[in-house]
This record gives structure tokens, sequence and C-alpha cells, in this order.
């Protein structure tokens, strides 16, 4: 990415090959929260790009698909 992504939108890790929230930007680093929850991640900005809506929304179901439900 040319400049820091905005603080809350979301960005594809083509490292990780993975969605994630903007938490915090730096020159040298990234830190994003992915989307099914969890520790922050530090990415490089060289491999992160915007992520489409598409690829936010398959991810945010994925994530959502995944929680235990109830009484199971």
């Amino acid at each position: 990415m040319t400049k820091p992504p905005v603080i809350g939108s979301y960005v594809a890790d083509i490292e990780r090959n993975e969605i994630g929230q903007v938490m915090a930007s730096d020159r040298d680093l990234i830190q994003l929260r992915p989307v099914n929850g969890g520790l922050e991640l530090d990415a490089k900005p060289n491999t992160v790009r915007p992520a489409t809506l598409a690829e936010v929304l398959s991810a945010k179901v994925k994530a959502a698909n995944n929680r235990p439900r109830w009484g199971q």
C-alpha cells in the first residue's frame, strides 16, 4: 500500500491469506485484528491491500459459522 490504511478499515494480509481489521499503523508495521477475534497480528505495509466487500463478508460469515452454538 502506498499510504497507511485507515484505522478500522479491513485489509487482506497477502502473507497469511487472511482478512483483518486495522487497529494501528505506522511506517513499519500495521496491527490487524483477525475477523474471528483473537490477538492482533503485525503485518508489513507492503504485504497488505484493501479488502473487497466480498472478502470481508465471507470472512465474517466463516467466523460466525465457526462460533459455538447454544445447546451443542
